[in-house]
């Protein structure tokens, strides 16, 4: 989890709200420890994983093009 002053800095720096900063940080912490999971050959052969809002999708690792948007 992203420190709040770690967060401010960054805020001012790009120049975005400080919830935003934060509410990024958190998807994205929520995003690494899910992936392991979500990405095993196991689980991604039982079930089909569906992310429904543009927040999430522009974060969606795509494995075969090895790039975020």
């Amino acid at each position: 989890m992203v420190e709040l002053i770690e967060a401010r800095k960054t805020a001012a720096k790009i120049g975005l709200g400080l919830q935003y900063v934060l509410k990024e940080a958190r998807i994205f912490d929520i995003l690494t420890k899910l992936s392991p999971m979500l990405l095993s050959k196991e689980i991604s052969a039982k079930v089909t994983i569906i992310c429904k809002g543009g927040t999430v999708l522009n974060k969606v690792f795509l494995k075969r093009h090895a790039k975020i948007f």
